[in-house]
């Protein structure tokens, strides 16, 4: 059994209002009157010694309530005392005998689950609201991502989506500009040397080291890659199909017999349709050789619009170079150079 929440607010919205104090200006998420829907995953991040709030409805009463939030990075996991350093905490109005107070009624606990995420489980007041303050007590900013994910456990692994527009915490100073005297010397002039063609310039952008991390694949991703894992990602339109396409050197290390030692894997959010708030992370597929020479994989996707995390993976035990690109609907895809 799974709560119905409701996205609409207007029936508690006076009732609300006429419990905290007014805000001028205060930014979506700064304050409980302010306080953003929970609906689906919303990632955000907070600098340190700040808070963002959101809410949810629910209609009926008795029913099982679960919020779960993960932050990156858990350098600060726990203070001094055991309590967490970054995580949310529930409150709601209460109004016994028509006298309303705002309380906190939980917080969100590690449990058996890893550092970084929280997880609440409670049940439900018919016709309540129910507020969840995250909250950054960390000496350095975090990014997260929180959802509300019912009575599932363990909770659904939360992707910390990219940012693109800014958060109610996020800083606004402009990055700072070198003076002259911190500016580069002058390239010298054409006359000094002759003329010759650009070289190949590997991507700066190795890959992220968690799904949260990944960076956009654009145009040829290349790299080195050791025994850890690497992540990329890359955002599906739903029209007509993608591909994904690795090339990798020594390609020595497979053969006909061992296809797998170095490959990737794709993953993406699968959300079930009546409940979109209970979302699993899931490995949906991987690079195969397809027929392909030995050295390349290849996977290729259609559907409906959404984003893939691309996780690259070597177990052959020595350093591999790799390039990693999108290859359209061709098949076969193009052959990557790796430089």
């Amino acid at each position: 059994m799974v709560a119905k929440i409701v996205g609409a607010f207007v029936v508690v919205g006076t009732m609300v209002f006429s419990i905290f104090p007014a805000f001028a200006e205060t930014p979506a998420g700064g304050a409980p009157g302010d306080a953003i829907a929970l609906t689906g995953t919303q990632s955000g991040t907070l600098d340190s010694l700040t808070e963002v709030w959101y809410q949810f409805y629910v209609e009926g009463d008795n029913e099982p309530l679960g919020v779960t939030l993960r932050y990156s990075p858990t350098d600060y996991d726990l203070g001094p005392n055991g309590d967490p350093m970054a995580g949310f905490e529930i409150w709601v109005n209460q109004c016994p005998g028509g006298a309303c107070s705002f309380d906190k009624i939980g917080l969100g606990t590690t449990g058996e689950l890893s550092a970084g995420v929280r997880h609440w489980r409670g049940s439900s007041s018919a016709g309540q609201t129910y507020f969840v303050k995250v909250f950054n007590s960390t000496p350095s900013q975090v990014s997260y991502a929180v959802a509300f994910t019912g009575d599932t456990f363990p909770p659904p692994w939360l992707v910390i989506a990219p940012f693109t527009t800014p958060g109610p915490a996020l800083s606004t100073e402009p990055a700072p500009t070198p003076s002259p005297a911190q500016a580069p010397a002058p390239a010298p002039s054409p006359a000094a040397a002759p003329a010759q063609a650009p070289s190949p310039v590997p991507s700066p952008i190795a890959g992220g080291t968690t799904p949260g991390s990944a960076p956009n694949i654009n145009g040829v991703m290349r790299g080195t890659i050791g025994g850890e894992h690497l992540w990329y990602k890359l955002y599906f339109d739903g029209i007509d199909y993608t591909g994904v396409v690795m090339n990798f050197e020594p390609a020595s290390v497979e053969d006909q017999e061992r296809d797998n030692v170095v490959r990737f894997r794709v993953w993406t959010d699968i959300c079930e349709e009546i409940w979109p708030y209970n979302c699993v992370f899931t490995d949906v597929g991987g690079g195969t050789r397809s027929g392909l020479p030995v050295g390349q994989k290849y996977w290729r996707t259609g559907g409906s619009a959404r984003t893939y995390f691309v996780e690259l993976i070597n177990e052959s035990g020595q350093p591999i170079r790799f390039a990693l690109a999108l290859s359209g609907n061709a098949f076969p895809p193009q052959w990557l150079s790796v430089q």
